[in-house]
């Protein structure tokens, strides 16, 4: 039986350009509004885009198109602990029994990552929120040794396929990397 899925994004994407000049982040917006029309069930999947002032999740699929259409940045880094924190506690707010996933997405993952990423893991297993975090690292990054699972990609193009393969699962759901990776987290929480 397949669940409804609560999906919250966090974009962490710079303002540069792809070989063929268009804004890394023009494509990637592009790949999100055609993840949802494809893919969430209007009134039924939840969708959250990260943003420090808002909240709320969307379950039309217009709004959620709309919010992504509609997200900017100035380019500068932005605080990704606490934009994974506060999407880690807007989806846990949703009802219980959908399944739920955030899903990072960055092109200037550092080894400060780490420690965001295992920060998250742990107020997610603390409260008992039971949410995936997936990480889709965009251009060349070392993310073998970041806790849970986390997927390298050379274009942001592939940004659709790569969220549906984790998904929804399919053919290419076998392509070498560990879906069921677990986080190797220490025991103690002072990060």
């Amino acid at each position: 039986m397949s669940h409804d899925k609560c999906v919250g994004i966090v974009l962490d994407v710079s303002l540069n350009h792809t070989p063929g000049g268009r804004r890394i982040l023009d494509v990637v917006k592009n790949q999100l509004r055609e993840f949802i029309r494809n893919n969430l069930i209007n009134g039924g999947d939840v969708f959250y885009l990260y943003h420090p002032q808002l909240v709320e999740t969307l379950r039309n699929r217009g709004d959620q198109v709309c919010a992504v259409a509609n997200y900017e940045t100035n380019g500068n880094k932005m605080d990704v602990e606490f934009a994974l924190k506060q999407t880690l506690y807007v989806l846990a707010a949703e009802d219980e029994d959908l399944d739920k996933t955030a899903i990072l997405i960055s092109d200037r993952i550092g080894p400060e990552y780490s420690r965001y990423l295992k920060k998250f893991h742990r107020l997610n297993e603390a409260d008992e929120i039971e949410c995936e975090l997936f990480v889709i690292g965009l251009g060349r990054h070392e993310l073998s040794d970041f806790p849970g699972v986390t997927k390298e990609i050379d274009t942001p193009e592939e940004i659709r396929g790569v969220i549906e393969e984790y998904l929804y699962g399919g053919e290419n759901r076998s392509n070498g990397i560990d879906w069921n990776k677990k986080p190797d987290l220490p025991d103690t929480a002072d990060e």
